[in-house]
C-alpha cells in the first residue's frame, strides 16, 4: 500500500478524493526474505527495494467507497535508475494492480514485457522488453482494494 502523512480530501458524493503528492529520495522498507539456491531472479532473493533505484516523487490518488468497503486509485512514481536494469519492483500488499505503464524521461512509453506480482517480498514486478540505461523513468499503476483488510495499508 501506498502510504503518507498529508491528505487533501474532496468529498464526491459516496466517495473521498485524496490527491497526493509528496517527495522522497530514499523509500526503502525491510519485509523479509529467505535467500536459496533455487532463486534465479533478483527480486527473488532481495526483499529491499534496490538502492540503486531511487524513488523522487510519488503522485497518488485514492477514490475510497466507504459503502462497500472498497478504494481504487492510481500512481506515478518518478524513478532515478543508478544503473542499466531491466526490471522494477515496488512493494504492493492486498491490491490489485489492473494498469502497468513505464515511461523514460522523456515521456515516452516503454514496452514492458511482464508485470506481475511476487507475492514472497510483496513485490509488483516490471520487466523490460531490453535493458534499460542509467536515468529517469516513471511508472505509473492502477489498482483496486479493500476498506476491511484489518489494520494493514489503507483502511478506515
Amino acid at each position: 500500500m501506498f502510504i503518507c502523512n498529508t491528505v487533501a480530501r474532496k468529498d464526491i458524493g459516496n466517495s473521498v478524493l485524496c490527491p497526493l503528492s509528496f517527495n522522497y529520495k530514499y523509500a526503502f522498507y525491510v519485509l523479509g526474505c529467505e535467500k536459496s539456491a533455487t532463486m534465479t531472479s533478483p527480486w527473488e532473493s532481495e526483499y529491499r527495494i534496490s538502492q540503486e533505484t531511487l524513488p523522487l516523487n510519488y503522485d497518488l490518488y485514492l477514490f475510497p467507497d466507504l459503502e462497500t468497503d472498497t478504494f481504487t486509485g492510481r500512481v506515478t512514481i518518478s524513478i532515478d535508475s543508478k544503473v542499466a536494469r531491466h526490471y522494477f519492483v515496488v512493494h504492493i500488499k492486498n491490491l490489485t494492480i489492473s494498469l502497468s505503464e513505464l515511461k523514460d524521461a522523456n515521456g515516452h512509453a516503454i514496452e514492458i514485457q511482464d508485470a506481475f506480482a511476487y507475492e514472497p517480498n510483496e513485490f509488483w514486478v516490471v520487466t523490460t522488453k531490453r535493458e534499460l540505461p542509467p536515468g529517469n523513468y516513471s511508472l505509473r499503476f492502477e489498482f483496486k482494494g479493500r476498506l476491511d483488510n484489518g489494520i494493514v495499508g489503507f483502511y478506515k
